[in-house]
């Protein structure tokens, strides 16, 4: 897609083989991470951005991308942990038992 062209829900959800409710927030996304450009009457059309902008963006999701990842990371590490705790507490309670 280049700079300036218009965006229409319509050819964008029949592009992509999706339902046009799906395409309705996109726009808006986009739009705050400055990659559509939304003009009051005409809708939203593809951005205009520089190198910089573009190595910004790009910076940006690489961020996001290793956040999600040790967001991840740390989930399953906190999950082993509770069930090694939970076998620990198991087997005490056995101990006690017995």
């Amino acid at each position: 897609m280049l700079p300036g062209e218009r965006l229409v829900e319509a050819t964008l959800a029949k592009r992509m083989g999706v339902s046009r409710p799906s395409i309705r927030e996109a726009p808006t996304q986009l739009a705050a991470e400055k990659l559509v450009t939304i003009t009051p009457n005409k809708g939203p059309s593809v951005a205009a951005i520089t190198w910089s902008d573009a190595q910004d963006i790009y910076h940006v999701r690489a961020r996001r991308a290793n956040r999600c990842a040790a967001s991840r990371h740390v989930q399953a590490a906190a999950t082993a942990a509770r069930e090694s705790l939970d076998g620990l507490s198991d087997r005490l309670r056995g101990l006690q038992a017995g």
